[in-house]
């Protein structure tokens, strides 16, 4: 059953194939006033893939394959983020929110009470 599956799609994306370069070819035979005969959706998905950036920040690698000065590397890009986030935060803003304030209080019972 996967076997034939594969085959159908094979064989689908064949016909897709064929059928962009004959209108490819239609195209570049066509002059220069008439328009081309490749859909928008071709041209936008043909831009799409040619403009996503090819970077590898999102693949992360296991933890075997990670070396040292990656983890130390790793633990800076960390420390770094996490102190940017420190210095962007604004304090009194959460202070004046009404749940904040009552976790805060509900902490500090709890500290009285194991105190």
């Amino acid at each position: 059953m996967k076997a034939i599956q594969f085959k159908e799609q094979a064989a689908a994306q064949r016909e897709k194939i064929k059928t962009l370069k004959v209108a490819e070819n239609e195209s570049q035979d066509a002059p220069a006033d008439k328009p081309s005969k490749l859909s928008e959706s071709a041209l936008k998905a043909m831009s799409e893939k040619s403009q996503k950036p090819k970077s590898k920040k999102g693949v992360k690698k296991p933890a075997w394959a990670v070396t040292e000065k990656m983890q130390a590397v790793e633990k800076e890009d960390e420390v770094d983020q996490l102190l940017e986030f420190a210095y962007e935060l604004d304090y009194e803003k959460y202070m004046e929110d009404f749940e904040v304030r009552q976790a805060l209080a509900v902490i500090k019972d709890r500290v009285n009470q194991i105190k």
